[in-house]
């Protein structure tokens, strides 16, 4: 896989008596790929976008775009590739229309007229928001914001894509649908995205990898897959038909979902061990209606993660 953007060594401070805010961070981001930057607030995170953007001059290491140094890149060409949304910005202007917004940032990246509506129709469809193409973006919703600034900043098809917060405060629907959007973005436009976000859910549901930052240093970098089996135990969960009893149920932990049936959580154990339980169930009245081995939430690790530390 090709690589996009390496960071090597890169440390920053911002004055010779305070700490390091960031400290020997090292990794890779490849083509197409899904980078989810997690950290508590103060971690590093922003600071490390900052500087991937060249805003911010790093004291230590490098940062590398295709090959090449950010600071021998000229701004022209590294941000008509590299573009980003910040949360708590205004990424647009209000008292323009959508299709105004996406004329003007795209003439701003030289880009011709025909291909600006090209490609603003077609990620205004993926985006569900071509019938609201001449309605002023001060009128959208938080969440067609969200999607008109991801439309505006996808123009010219950029190679790297920085995300702060996408899917803040916007509500479940709009949420699924944009990160369905930015899935299908990354595979089949080879679009790679670098994201931060304290709403795991969506780390769980599109990060291809996990960096997570503490005391301002990688302690992970992996699959969320992969950092789950590293800190949480697997465990088995039986869902089940029927009255939950307290005295059978006592030494088991049981989540009621209704009157009439409830989910037990069993430590990861062998399979003869589960089918005596579920055996157990049967002979009590139960009825298992399915049986599944998972992890804890990605939340609940990240939470007992940073209070060991």
């Amino acid at each position: 896989m090709k690589k996009v953007l390496s960071l090597v060594n890169v440390s920053k401070q911002y004055s010779k008596k305070s700490p390091k805010v960031l400290d020997g961070v090292s990794f890779d981001v490849f083509e197409g790929e899904i980078i989810g930057l997690l950290g508590c607030n103060g971690s590093g995170k922003t600071t490390l976008i900052k500087s991937i953007l060249n805003l911010l001059e790093i004291d230590i290491g490098k940062i590398l775009y295709d090959g090449q140094d950010i600071k021998n890149i000229s701004r022209n060409k590294f941000f008509t590739e590299v573009n980003t949304i910040l949360e708590g910005e205004r990424n647009l202007y209000w008292n323009m229309t959508a299709k105004e917004n996406l004329l003007y940032f795209g003439r701003l990246k030289k880009i011709p007229d025909k291909k600006i509506r090209e490609q603003s129709e077609e990620y205004l469809r993926i985006l569900g928001l071509w019938e609201s193409l001449d309605t002023l973006a001060g009128d959208f919703s938080r969440g067609m914001k969200q999607k008109l600034a991801l439309a505006v900043a996808l123009l010219g098809f950029p190679k790297l894509l920085l995300l702060d917060e996408p899917t803040l405060g916007i509500d479940v629907f709009s949420k699924q649908e944009l990160l369905k959007c930015l899935r299908a973005l990354a595979k089949e436009k080879q679009i790679s995205l670098l994201l931060t976000t304290h709403e795991t859910n969506v780390i769980d549901s599109i990060a291809d990898r996990i960096v997570l930052l503490n005391d301002h240093k990688i302690c992970f970098a992996g699959s969320v897959l992969d950092f789950k089996k590293a800190f949480s135990k697997k465990t088995v969960e039986i869902h089940v038909a029927g009255k939950p009893d307290e005295k059978f149920l006592e030494s088991y932990e049981c989540k009621i979902l209704s009157p009439d049936d409830f989910i037990l959580t069993l430590p990861d154990s062998d399979f003869q061990s589960c089918m005596n339980v579920m055996k157990k169930l049967s002979e009590n009245g139960f009825e298992v209606l399915s049986f599944n081995k998972s992890y804890a939430s990605l939340e609940s690790i990240l939470c007992d993660f940073y209070r060991k530390k």
